[in-house]
């Protein structure tokens, strides 16, 4: 990715940053702005570069993000991820010569987010400028082949919290533990994601002459998608924990474009959400879906008064996740790191 697509791809995100911040920030902010986060994750991804169940890829992925509450309704949030990945196979042996193929990949994404949950119960929008590039070099035949694509995820859901103790899910992570006893809860959201792609194609086969193959594409989709969420958390006196599972589905609603066609996959028709979802959490697969488990390690560094700490709230989160009816199946283990303060 070149500086002046990342600058463009920053300032897109922070320009609508900005839009909200102004028209929020009236009358908004008061003694929830201390109720801040920051987070980090890495995760390492499996999945078949080609899809011929041959070529494993592995690539290794990361994000940090950062949040605040702006209200007792309103919260915010900001967030970067990464992805990037290469690999080398087998392709065919001659008597003195070996030919590998290889592939790698490489995105990036900014997102900004905005919730309110009065209570148990809000809504959330979230906005994605993400860049990915893809490239291949495959025999039998010889062919050089790059996917370029930018992106824009647009993204509103409707969510509900439900806890066994009737407290109010809508509460801080402090507050939930200082009311010393297990809980159940379940949570999930139901919305809308739009998806704008712009992608450019570049293929270069082994011929004499030699000739280059240019294709731009623009792909727009709109899918439904509903997310449930089951966590219990166990109280003890140093450090609690919280396992948790958790469902989604996506639906197809409108589909507009072209899908691009890859030969170094044999000529398969592929949409980018297809491959680009492999690699960035941000993009939903249209009629497909997604799990996790894990468990969450939840502690406190400071002291505790009644109901206010005087430290940092620490989560600590292992999960493994998979792909549901995808073209190109993947899963992954992330580990993730978040202080609350």
């Amino acid at each position: 990715m070149n500086n002046r697509a990342t600058f463009i791809q920053i300032n897109r995100v922070f320009s609508l940053t900005f839009f909200l911040w102004i028209i929020l920030w009236p009358g908004s902010v008061n003694s929830y702005s201390n109720d801040e986060y920051l987070t980090f994750s890495y995760w390492k991804t499996t999945t078949d570069f080609f899809d011929e169940n041959n070529r494993q890829y592995s690539p290794v992925s990361s994000s940090l993000g950062y949040g605040f509450e702006l209200s007792s309704s309103w919260s915010f949030d900001l967030s970067y991820e990464k992805s990037k990945g290469s690999g080398e196979w087998l392709s065919h042996k001659l008597l003195k010569q070996s030919f590998y193929e290889s592939g790698e990949s490489e995105s990036n994404s900014y997102s900004v987010g905005l919730s309110w949950i009065p209570k148990d119960h809000g809504i959330s929008f979230s906005y994605s400028s993400l860049d990915y590039d893809e490239s291949s070099t495959t025999y039998l035949p010889f062919l050089v082949e790059t996917v370029m694509s930018k992106n824009d995820v647009y993204s509103v859901s409707y969510i509900g919290r439900w806890n066994s103790d009737n407290f109010d899910a809508g509460g801080s992570l402090e507050n939930l533990l200082s009311d010393n006893q297990d809980e159940l809860e379940l949570s999930w959201s139901i919305g809308f994601q739009s998806f704008d792609a712009n992608t450019e194609i570049v293929e270069l086969p082994n011929t004499d002459p030699p000739v280059r193959i240019d294709v731009n594409l623009n792909q727009k989709s709109l899918s439904a998608f509903v997310d449930l969420e089951v966590n219990y958390l166990i109280l003890s006196q140093k450090i609690n924990y919280s396992p948790y599972l958790n469902l989604g589905w996506n639906w197809g609603l409108d589909t507009s474009g072209e899908e691009y066609i890859l030969l170094s996959r044999g000529e398969r028709t592929l949409s980018f959400e297809q491959s680009g979802s492999r690699f960035n959490s941000q993009i939903r697969t249209p009629d497909s879906g997604q799990f996790s488990f894990g468990l969450k390690f939840i502690w406190n560094t400071g002291t505790t008064d009644g109901d206010s700490s005087d430290g940092l709230d620490w989560i600590t989160d292992i999960c493994y996740t998979g792909s549901i009816n995808t073209e190109i199946e993947s899963s992954a283990v992330r580990l993730s790191f978040t202080a609350y303060f």
